[in-house]
């Protein structure tokens, strides 16, 4: 399959997706691998990252964009690339931030869709457990864990895996920045021998691997 530029950020297509809504009782565990299955060939995707202002610097404006290329182009998902929340993430689910950067910014089509997010490490100096817990609450943001996998199988037989890693732990000046306080508790260790087996293990005809850095 060839990809001309102006596929880098989107795929054409359509994709029936099928997930599951995480429940307040589950708990976020890293490594997981989520299926979901498509009625067409191909897909449509968008990616974002260092987001999170509370509406300033033009992300209202870049908002408005993603949600009219959202129903346009029949986007079926939204992965972003981290620092989700500036400048220290977030604290909990309730956090105001939620609100002002994310639900009433990205409004209308573009949150019909499931976003996959990833770390950065803005957002390591806040509640990490909240980003994974707000699954819970949201029909679009869909975060099980600091790394995860989603696996796209489409109708051709044909199939996507994409890996989502936490790649703050991988430099070690974060350990020594007192605002990244949730970094101490990264194992970078186990996170590259998940990565190594779920990709060696993989026989997706595509694989994509989305971090901050």
């Amino acid at each position: 399959m060839k990809f001309h530029k102006k596929h880098l950020v989107y795929l054409l297509g359509s994709v029936l997706i099928l997930w599951t809504f995480f429940s307040k009782n589950d708990s976020y565990i890293s490594g997981q691998k989520l299926q979901v299955v498509s009625e067409s060939n191909s897909f449509n995707f968008a990616v974002i990252g260092d987001w999170g202002v509370r509406g300033k610097l033009q992300q209202k404006e870049v908002a408005q964009q993603l949600n009219a290329f959202t129903k346009s182009e029949g986007l079926d998902f939204i992965v972003t690339t981290g620092d989700n929340f500036y400048p220290v993430g977030v604290e909990s689910i309730e956090d105001k931030h939620w609100k002002e950067s994310y639900e009433d910014i990205y409004q209308g089509a573009s949150q019909s869709i499931p976003w996959y997010p990833v770390l950065g490490n803005h957002d390591h100096g806040g509640n990490l457990e909240a980003q994974f817990a707000y699954s819970s609450v949201s029909k679009s943001w869909t975060f099980p864990g600091r790394y995860y996998a989603v696996e796209y199988k489409i109708a051709n037989g044909q199939h996507m895996l994409m890996a989502f890693l936490d790649s703050s732990p991988f430099h070690d000046a974060y350990f020594e920045e007192r605002r990244y306080k949730g970094i101490e508790a990264s194992d970078s260790t186990a996170q590259k021998k998940w990565l190594k087996e779920v990709l060696s293990e993989s026989k997706a005809d595509w694989k994509l691997v989305f971090g901050h850095h």
